[in-house]
Formats: structure tokens, C-alpha cells, sequence
């Protein structure tokens, strides 16, 4: 996945997953991440295939997030 995707809050890598049953809202997802290269990094656990995530814009997700403006964990 596209590096600028993954977030990091509370210490645990994230991504955004956009909810189908309301537009413009999210759930957050937890992953393992491995290594990155080129501008990609390797997801090792947390998404299946086919998962849609959020990549631009997921930096702004994370602060509308700790500002307290979006949603609980996807878990």
C-alpha cells in the first residue's frame, strides 16, 4: 500500500477504511507493517484483500481524530 496511507497514533500503525453505510465517515484500522520501498510499505496483517483505505487525505483523518471529531476503532 502507499505509505502516505499509514498513520501512527497511540504508537500502532493505522490506515482509514471509508464506511459504506454513511458517506464521510471512517473506521480505523490497526495493521502490522513491514518494510517500505519506494514509496510503498508492506502490510503484514490488518487488511484484507480488496479492503479499500483512504490514502490522500489520511493525514488529515488522523487529526480530525485526535482533535476528537471522528470515530471509534474499526476492531
Amino acid at each position: 500500500m502507499r505509505t502516505e496511507a499509514v498513520q501512527t497514533v497511540d504508537g500502532k500503525s493505522v490506515v482509514f477504511i471509508p464506511q459504506r453505510s454513511e458517506p464521510n465517515t471512517y473506521a480505523i484500522r490497526e495493521i502490522e507493517i513491514g518494510g517500505e520501498t519506494g514509496g510503498y510499505t508492506k502490510v503484514l496483517s490488518g487488511l484484507a484483500l480488496g479492503d479499500k483505505i483512504v490514502t490522500k487525505g489520511s493525514f488529515a483523518l488522523k487529526t480530525q481524530l485526535l482533535k476528537g471529531d471522528i470515530g471509534s476503532d474499526d476492531q
